[in-house]
């Protein structure tokens, strides 16, 4: 019997081998499967004519093969891949948002320009005028076009963000039940191998998502590592929970009060992108959009179009609050302490000029509009039914912000019987007050010693003229950068004086611009752009000049430095600033583009790595197979053999 004993173990241990290895050979590619190997042990031998023979063979173990070094380096390699993966694909959908081909925010801000500077060569050209517009339009489009996709893309995100934390929360609860089914059949002597691979199947998806770092215990206890977060499996399934604070999306793991800071994973990557990388270049595209607005606004309501100026002009702009401080009402504007000046030209042609001084940390629209009001012939309200702001010439009159000086200076110190009378247009830079005094007494082109002396605000003698002999009454002279005066027939004394306000900026304080007040554009960021409805319906408010005249290109001149003016933050032009937000992407995605080949490349070896340990080899396995099924085949033989012998003793007996 010992020997039959002999031959079934070796028959049973043989069949065990052929069904492990038929196992490992059918989960050749089942995702997650370790590798099985059947360990073998002999019998303990009995003692027979005082010798020590063998009994038999019995399986020892069935171990589960897996590198744990390279298994546990993978993990957190695949997270950091997953987290670059998806950060690299949203990252081209940026791209693809900003930089569309010949469609991109720079060249079309270019073309922009450009043909503000072929209309500074025919400024009463219609076809030059309308393509100015358009480009506007197209410029405005691609803006709008460009922060839609944006927002889109954020939205995306943020169904995904959710999608991923759903799935996070499913894969915890596999991993937490699979882990508890690991402890019970320990408890009772089973080796747990599948549900060792399912739940490393588990972490590993929970990985790609989330990032972890896992230590497994001698006794199948496993903890993961989340940020600095961790959690014992089996207990109880671990939860992300969402909060949404304004615009950010913070998570948090089950009750902790702490946010869960996950650095790796395709929700790492998908929050980054939400909180940080698409606002970022959302806030870029709305900086750009927002200074266009106000510097072109800017130019274009301190301008005149060939119409001259205007009856009445309502602001692009609700006011929501005219009580509130400006700094306030307008946060989006860039309003600083200065001046407004407001010119007004009665029906004889006869200009006035009025200066309102203004403070946005200490004035209210309504504190403005009271002291415009306070303006002869000009008024100014916030319209009732939409909010806007309106401004109102009386009869006869029309008002405009274009600066220049009033035509008739104020004669209050002036003791002769001359006039002086303005004329021409101010050329200079700066709003400046100058003066004129007279040298000198007697009559207007007559007297033997008669001269005009103009001098600045700060006393400094800028220039002089004779009135005397051998000047004509009523012609005109050169008072100051482009501005003339001529003088009518009569006297005048020594000390006589008078003063005038030249004014090269009709709006310092940016007022005009937040209001909306014959503005080019309308809206205040890239969401909302557009080229003001009222100057698509008459190209004749196009502020092209300062005069009104049909040649005068002056404001133009004006539009056309902005495109090479430094009012971007680093000391860039607007066509800089949009070029380096292409750039940073740039060199986001090619940076992030380089990181993942290298971790991809990495993870390969890796994954070659564990498969040579983990992994199924098929030849190998149907090396075994044929192996084993020798060694089942001898099984039988020695049952076979045995089972002869023990024929024959019976038939000698």
């Amino acid at each position: 019997m010992q020997r039959f004993s002999i031959g079934l173990s070796a028959l049973r241990t043989s069949q065990y081998l052929l069904e492990s290895v038929s196992n490992n050979i059918s989960n050749a590619g089942t995702e997650g499967y370790h590798r099985r190997q059947v360990d073998l042990q002999a019998r303990n031998p009995q003692t027979r004519y005082n010798f020590r023979v063998g009994d038999g063979v019995d399986v020892g173990s069935v171990r589960r093969l897996r590198d744990a070094v390279a298994e546990d380096t993978l993990l957190s390699v695949s997270g950091d891949v997953s987290r670059v993966d998806r950060l690299v694909t949203v990252q081209r959908q940026i791209e693809a948002a900003l930089l569309a081909g010949d469609d991109a925010i720079g060249l079309t801000l270019d073309t922009f320009f450009s043909d503000i500077t072929r209309l500074s060569s025919a400024p009463g050209e219609v076809a030059l005028q309308t393509s100015v517009r358009e480009s506007a339009a197209d410029l405005s489009d691609l803006l709008r076009n460009s922060a839609a996709e944006l927002n889109g893309i954020r939205t995306n995100l943020e169904l995904q963000i959710f999608n991923e934390i759903e799935q996070a929360n499913q894969h915890f609860i596999d991993v937490s039940t699979t882990s508890d089914t690991i402890a019970r059949q320990l408890n009772q002597g089973i080796t747990p191998n599948h549900e060792f691979d399912q739940r490393d199947l588990s972490v590993t998806r929970l990985n790609e998502i989330v990032g972890l770092r896992r230590y497994d215990e001698p006794d199948g206890d496993m903890t993961l590592i989340i940020g600095r977060h961790a959690s014992k499996q089996g207990l109880k399934p671990d939860r992300i929970n969402v909060v949404q604070t304004g615009q950010q999306i913070e998570l948090y793991l089950n009750d902790s009060s702490q946010p869960l800071e996950i650095e790796g994973g395709r929700l790492a990557g998908l929050l980054e992108l939400y909180n940080s990388t698409v606002p970022q270049f959302n806030d870029r595209l709305d900086h750009l959009a927002n200074e266009l607005i106000h510097q072109v606004n800017q130019i274009h309501a301190t301008g005149l179009g060939s119409a001259g100026g205007y009856q009445f002009s309502i602001g692009n702009v609700p006011v929501s609050d005219s009580t509130a401080l400006l700094q306030d009402a307008f946060p989006n504007a860039n309003l600083s302490a200065g001046e407004i000046t407001v010119g007004l030209v009665d029906e004889n042609g006869v200009r006035t000029t009025e200066v309102i001084s203004i403070d946005p940390a200490a004035d209210t629209l309504d504190d403005v509009l009271t002291a415009l009001n306070a303006v002869t012939g000009f008024s100014g309200q916030v319209r009732a039914d939409d909010q806007k702001v309106q401004f109102m010439a009386s009869p006869g009159r029309r008002f405009d912000f274009a600066g220049g000086f009033a035509t008739e200076p104020d004669m209050t110190l002036v003791t002769g019987t001359s006039v002086a009378t303005l004329t021409g247009a101010y050329q200079g830079d700066s709003n400046q007050e100058i003066s004129v005094q007279i040298s000198g007494s007697g009559s207007i082109g007559s007297a033997n010693s008669l001269v005009a002396e103009v001098y600045s605000a700060g006393g400094d003698l800028l220039r002089q003229f004779n009135l005397g002999d051998g000047y004509e009454p009523g012609s005109e002279v050169e008072l100051w950068e482009g501005v003339r005066v001529s003088f009518s027939a009569g006297d005048l004394n020594n000390a006589d004086q008078f003063g005038t306000r030249l004014t090269a900026n009709g709006d310092t304080s940016g007022l005009l611009s937040a209001i909306g007040i014959n503005a080019f554009f309308s809206g205040s960021n890239a969401d909302d752009i557009a080229v003001d409805e009222a100057l698509l319906s008459d190209s004749t408010r196009f502020a092209v000049g300062l005069s009104g005249d049909v040649s005068d290109t002056r404001n133009l001149r004006r539009m056309m430095d902005l495109a090479d003016a430094t009012i971007m933050p680093d000391s860039q032009t607007l066509s800089q600033y949009s070029d380096q937000t292409g750039m940073l992407l740039g060199f986001e995605i090619s940076a992030n583009t380089s990181l993942s080949a290298s971790l991809n490349a990495y993870q390969n070896r890796l994954e070659q790595e564990r498969d040579s340990v983990s992994g199924v080899d098929l030849n190998e396995e149907l090396v075994n197979l044929q192996r084993y099924q020798k060694a089942y085949e001898a099984a039988v033989r020695v049952i076979q053999a045995n089972d002869s012998l023990l024929t024959e003793l019976l038939n000698i007996i």
